[in-house]
Formats: C-alpha cells, sequence, structure tokens
C-alpha cells in the first residue's frame, strides 16, 4: 500500500463498514441504535461518533459514495442512456432509497440525495432536449424527473428501470407533441 495514509484507509473501511451496516437495518426496518450499529460494524459507539455524528450524516455520506460512483458509471453516457444507468444504479439500491425517501429523521440525506442526483439528471436532460445545461428548460426537465424518479422508487413495486425510462420517454414525447400541435396552453 505504497502512497497511501494507513489512518486514511481505516478510517474509510470503518466508515464503510459502519455505512453499509446502516443500509442493511435500515433497509430490514431495524431501529437504527447506534450502539447496536457499532457493535453489529465491529466497532464502539465511540467509533461510530468519530466518523459520525448521527444517523442521518452516515446516510448522507452512504449517498454521496453512491453518486461518485455513479458519476464514474455514467461519465461516458449520454442522454437517455445516462438516465437510464442512473435509474439502474438506485434501482439496486431501491429498498435503502426508498426508505431514505420517506423517513423524516433523514432530511439531510434526501437533500444529499437531490443535490448529487440533480447536476446529473440536469446533465442529461440538455443532452437529451439538445440545450445547454444552463437552460431553465433544462432546469425544468430535470426538475421532472427527480420528481418522477422518486415518485417510482418508493412505489410499492417499481416498474425496473427499462419500463420506468421507456414510460417516461413516452409521456416526454407525447407532451411534445402536444406542445407541438398546441394541445397545451400555458
Amino acid at each position: 500500500m505504497k502512497g497511501v495514509n494507513i489512518n486514511t484507509f481505516n478510517q474509510e473501511t470503518a466508515k464503510r463498514n459502519l455505512t453499509a451496516t446502516a443500509k442493511k437495518m435500515l433497509i430490514k426496518n431495524q431501529k437504527l441504535d447506534i450502539s447496536v450499529l457499532a457493535k453489529e460494524s465491529g466497532m464502539t459507539r465511540q467509533s461510530f461518533y468519530y466518523h459520525f455524528s448521527c444517523c442521518d450524516e452516515l446516510f448522507s455520506y452512504a449517498i454521496e459514495m453512491d453518486m461518485k460512483k455513479l458519476k464514474r458509471k455514467i461519465r461516458r453516457y449520454k442522454g437517455w442512456e445516462a438516465l437510464r444507468m442512473a435509474c439502474d444504479m438506485l434501482y439496486e439500491e431501491k429498498d435503502f432509497y426508498r426508505r431514505v425517501s420517506t423517513l423524516k429523521s433523514l432530511s439531510s440525506a434526501r437533500a444529499e440525495m437531490s443535490s448529487s442526483l440533480f447536476p446529473l439528471l440536469r446533465k442529461a436532460a440538455g443532452e437529451i432536449l439538445e440545450i445547454s445545461e444552463e437552460n431553465t428548460c433544462c432546469e425544468m426537465a430535470a426538475d421532472t424527473i427527480m420528481g418522477s424518479i422518486t415518485r417510482w422508487l418508493t412505489a410499492a413495486s417499481p416498474d425496473n428501470p427499462q419500463a420506468f425510462i421507456l414510460k417516461y420517454k413516452n409521456m416526454a414525447f407525447e407532451y411534445a407533441k402536444g406542445y407541438l400541435n398546441n394541445n397545451y396552453r400555458y
């Protein structure tokens, strides 16, 4: 491990262990007791508080790490394909993201999810619409996609990502067609 600070390595390993255990507990609907979480992660309660101030901070960290991984994964994809890749990742962890989206006590984690995912959605929307990411329409499209993803993930039994994207794409094209035919007016 030449060039790696062993303390940093151990801290990241501890954070990942805590995160993995907490995700499992959250998915199983277990009460998130810090002592139990620390013990099941092979640590002490003090170790937990060394790394995180609360569970919300831990889940924010988990989402931040997932979003960094997603960014690396979808870098080479554009538009609809990038959006599908994002949905694939969220779907793989749907039980976790469903719980994060619905638990009131995890407001910081939800904010982390939105703030991390939004730039990726804005980029995909810009590519789909063939407009600048800074365009207001692009921002609105990303907001709409974010809301749709949240509703999709929190559904009792969400469609698979391919089916969700196909439905969303069809809805977007129907709306655009109606708009172009002046069927939708402001």
